[in-house]
């Protein structure tokens, strides 16, 4: 077992399970598309008791069984890309990381975020979030431009890679939707605005001049901070900008994950649209949907945070 326990989120259990069952499912996947060798369930639960989360082994077991299950899901739903073998007692990746860019990418911001935080830091290993950010919108366009075939989908979103102002994107929107300026736009779009909390802008035109037609509007976050950003793109001022025929939807896309439906319902209420979380966006049947360029910037970006993710001797 190559990973080292995740710095956060694994603490001692005696009569209760007290870690966080998401880090630790995290933590698996990481595990095993970061390590050379298969992931065992015997040596996880050794490592919790050599380490001192759990003094029984047997209550150890239950904990590791209750992630595993969840974790074999989730390999299961991806099969067709990732090509993990799983069972009950093992994880076996078959291929590299460096295979699946998306989805490594997506679990290695789990490890910087969630797992080891104090390992990435701005002394050490720093993270260069804008560029983070700006892959994970890439990531975005493409696998919706693969579940979508037929719309349009196009990043609107301020980045380092396309630093457009937001009056231009609001210019190009009014034009693609054959739309009108809202009454407010002025209030909200001044020459110093980047954006309003929109990234992708996705729609399905017909063959006419003419407004009202499906649109979605939707939010990128990549980092810890997406918990802030779920209320994000505000539609009503979205309203203000753009004078819409017929109000559009809103989408969040995140590369974490959640470990029951119950969390997965309640953060989609406060969405208040379409949730992407990491296995609906990644989950792609489409062969090469990824761009070749953005596969290799993943690759190139990732190769050295994750030889400095922490391992065992």
């Amino acid at each position: 077992m190559a990973l080292k326990l995740p710095e956060e989120g694994i603490s001692y259990s005696v009569n209760k399970h007290n870690s966080r069952l998401d880090f630790f499912c995290d933590w698996l996947e990481a595990s095993v598309i970061f390590s050379d060798e298969p992931l065992y369930k015997s040596d996880v639960v050794d490592s919790l008791t050599e380490n001192g989360v759990y003094l029984e082994q047997d209550f150890a077991n239950a904990f590791v069984d209750d992630a595993w299950a969840i974790v074999e899901r989730r390999f299961r739903r991806l099969e067709h890309t990732l090509g993990i073998e799983t069972d009950a007692m093992s994880f076996t990746a078959t291929k590299k990381w460096t295979d699946y860019p998306a989805y490594s990418f997506c679990v290695f911001l789990s490890c910087v975020g969630y797992l080891y935080p104090r390992s990435f830091n701005k002394d050490d290993y720093p993270i260069v979030y804008g560029i983070q950010g700006s892959i994970f919108e890439k990531i975005c366009h493409a696998a919706l431009t693969a579940r979508y075939p037929g719309w349009v989908v196009k990043r609107v979103g301020w980045a380092a890679d396309n630093a457009v102002k937001l009056k231009d994107c609001v210019n190009e929107i009014i034009a693609e939707l054959f739309e009108r300026e809202g009454a407010e736009r002025e209030l909200w779009v001044d020459t110093h605005a980047n954006e309003i909390g929109l990234d992708l802008l996705m729609y399905s035109s017909f063959d006419d001049n003419w407004p009202c037609m499906p649109v979605m509007m939707i939010q990128c976050a990549s980092g810890k901070d997406w918990i802030s950003k779920r209320r994000t793109p505000d539609l009503n001022i979205w309203s203000k900008v753009i004078s819409f025929n017929s109000p559009p939807s809103k989408g969040f896309a995140m590369p974490y994950a959640f470990v029951d439906d119950g969390e997965f319902r309640k953060n989609a209420l406060i969405v208040q649209g379409i949730f992407f979380d990491r296995y609906r966006l990644i989950d792609i049947k489409a062969k090469n949907w990824l761009p070749d360029a953005v596969g290799q910037e993943i690759v190139d970006w990732m190769t050295p945070y994750v030889a400095a993710i922490p391992r065992l001797p």
